[in-house]
């Protein structure tokens, strides 16, 4: 009977060894917990369980490791781990960051380069992603367009979409006048300022023949421009590249006058440095008001390239040297149809052409030869793809295209049924071709069918 104090005893020193452990580790008992946030009205989470909107406090907590989750629309989810301690109230002061959501940058055309805030950000069509809420700046740029500067509101967390149309570059050339009043100019430059998609850019003769005089080259070389050629020579070619360079413009319009029949004719020729062959647009002005209304055509041409659904491809080959610059240039941004006929995938390919894209020019001529159902069709198509072939220094292939069109298709013509027969063109470029050395053999023959010889 007297060993019962002493384990009496013993048991009071093991419960009292308990107690202190659980007290110095936490794992018993209920604490509290106080939460706010920045901004206020944060739904509060705790160990996924909703305890209402912060600021608040919550009693008899058990103790333990806790996940508590801060949520509130518009800003980044936010999570801390804690420790819940008996009759310890435990404080949390949590300040939100703005969620971020992004903005699609599109551009008409495609591929500027943009810039978000000032910082580099891709090329349209691009997806900025991690954005955060607020106005934000948006430049775009792309080589001889004029560069775009938008300012776009993003809600946090939102999602937006944006789509900059891009204003071509046009160097605005005053070429001069005789009889037409000076007015005329200016008329035209009004109406070319009322083109959506266009940036002006208005200069004078003197000035660009001052451009040439920096570059050491003959001031006289820019008379192309007042004399309304059909056709520029390789001289003219790299004068009017060195100017479009300068000014950082994609086209040239020159307006000149001339008279014809006792009747004034107001010119505009419309250049590119990818070609060799200007659109000459004549207004005859015989009496009031005829200016104005072939500005207003000449308007509703432009037009038509940068609205495609406006247009359909013409059933005649439109081509690349007609004065049909800015049908063709519209025909890239049309959706192929479906089942395209011959006369539509030829003057498809004489866009590309025009613009410089002689790979896809290719493809589309090949698609018309190989689908042709008259040799007339197929003939034209081998004489594009000719012409493209030499573009891009394939030199045989240029002539096996010109051969089985003189060979196979002799009838064929160009451009439409009434036009030039296609074959002689052909066999005049193999002779060409033949005389600079291009070619080793004289890929043409005569109508008996034997080789030719060069002439």
């Amino acid at each position: 009977m007297k060993k019962l104090p002493a384990i009496a005893a013993c048991i009071l020193l093991l419960l009292s060894s308990v107690t202190a452990f659980a007290e110095a580790s936490g794992t018993a008992g209920e604490g509290v917990l106080a939460c706010s946030s920045d901004p206020a009205g944060a739904n509060v989470f705790l160990g996924g369980v909703s305890l209402g909107e912060a600021p608040l406090r919550k009693d008899h907590i058990k103790t333990g490791a806790y996940s508590v989750v801060f949520r509130k629309r518009g800003y980044e989810d936010s999570t801390e781990r804690i420790t819940i301690k008996k009759d310890v109230t435990l404080t949390i002061d949590e300040k939100l960051a703005p969620a971020r959501g992004s903005i699609t940058v599109q551009s008409y055309p495609r591929g500027a380069a943009v810039y978000l805030d000032g910082v580099e950000s891709g090329v349209t069509p691009a997806i900025l992603s991690q954005v955060s809420g607020g106005t934000h700046r948006i430049a775009l740029t792309k080589e001889y367009f004029e560069p775009e500067e938008i300012r776009e509101a993003l809600k946090a967390g939102n999602g937006r979409t944006v789509c900059v149309r891009l204003k071509r570059r046009l160097l605005f050339i005053a070429a001069g006048a005789l009889n037409v009043p000076p007015s005329a100019a200016q008329e035209v430059q009004a109406a070319l300022e009322g083109i959506d998609g266009v940036h002006i850019i208005p200069t004078s003769i003197g000035k660009l023949q001052d451009i040439l005089r920096s570059r050491e080259l003959d001031p006289s070389s820019i008379e192309f421009l007042k004399s309304g050629k059909r056709r520029l020579d390789l001289e003219d070619s790299a004068v009017l590249s060195s100017l479009l360079e300068q000014k950082r413009a994609q086209l040239a319009l020159s307006v000149s006058e001339r008279q014809a029949g006792g009747v004034n004719i107001v010119s505009l020729a419309l250049y590119s440095a990818r070609s060799d062959i200007p659109d000459i647009f004549d207004i005859p002005c015989k009496s009031e008001g005829d200016l104005a209304a072939g500005l207003k055509k000449f308007v509703g041409q432009w037009d038509t390239q940068d609205t495609p659904s406006s247009g359909k491809p013409s059933e005649a080959e439109a081509a690349p040297g007609d004065g049909g610059y800015l049908f063709n240039l519209a025909l890239t941004r049309i959706p192929e149809k479906g089942h395209p006929g011959c006369g539509d995938l030829i003057t498809l390919g004489n866009a590309y052409f025009r613009t410089g894209d002689y790979t896809d020019a290719l493809g589309a001529y090949r698609r018309a030869a190989s689908q042709a159902r008259s040799g007339i069709c197929r003939g034209t198509a081998l004489y594009r793809m000719a012409e493209a072939y030499e573009k891009t220094g394939l030199w045989t292939d240029a002539a096996s295209s010109y051969r089985e069109l003189c060979l196979l298709y002799p009838d064929a013509t160009l451009i439409s049924p009434a036009g030039p027969k296609a074959a002689p063109l052909a066999k005049a470029r193999l002779k060409y071709l033949f005389r600079l050395g291009i070619l080793k053999e004289r890929w043409w023959q005569d109508g008996n069918g034997k080789r030719g010889q060069a002439q």
